[in-house]
């Protein structure tokens, strides 16, 4: 069957215009025949082929050196090699790395509904994305008070930010 791509109507594969609404089917895509999609599959598997031994064989010389391949390993010159000096690293200690200090909060209070995070700090804003209950949010800025209420502004693990009514979030014990 084919679908109308007007009004979705299921019309025979051979149709030149729907039964439903005599939309005309010009230059409709069709199925490739069998041993098309095989030869192009045998084409890609043989040039994949090719790639990895190539790459097979540029690791292989490059791991021999500059030596050629003819030459035998007892031909090479020894040569001693004494190990430089290595300085010794100083670990930091925890008191000298800085620790970022942020604040996590989970979406709460809002009746089994969720919280959206909006593109600014108000109501009627955009929806970003919606959270359910218990859901981590980190703050990254500071609180606005718009249209009676506090707005925080929040990101989500993904990334995501945005402003989310302060009523639905409380304080996180984890962070993410």
């Amino acid at each position: 069957m084919i679908a109308c791509p007007g009004c979705g109507g299921r019309n025979e594969p051979d149709a030149k215009t729907c039964q439903w609404c005599d939309r005309p089917f010009v230059a409709q895509p069709r199925r490739l025949a069998t041993p098309v999609l095989a030869l192009g599959a045998a084409v890609i598997l043989g040039v994949a082929v090719l790639i990895g031994a190539f790459f097979a064989v540029t690791t292989l010389v490059s791991a021999l050196g500059p030596r050629s391949l003819a030459e035998s390993p007892q031909s090479q010159p020894t040569v001693a090699t004494v190990p430089s000096p290595v300085p010794a690293e100083t670990p930091l200690s925890a008191e000298s790395t800085p620790q970022p200090s942020a604040e996590f909060v989970r979406v709460a209070n809002t009746g089994g509904t969720g919280a959206f995070i909006r593109e600014e700090p108000r109501a009627t804003a955009r929806g970003i994305a919606a959270y359910p209950d218990r859901t981590v949010l980190r703050v990254i800025g500071g609180d606005v008070t718009a249209e009676g209420r506090v707005w925080r502004n929040v990101e989500d693990p993904r990334g995501i930010r945005g402003w989310t009514p302060g009523e639905f979030l409380v304080p996180s014990d984890t962070g993410f």
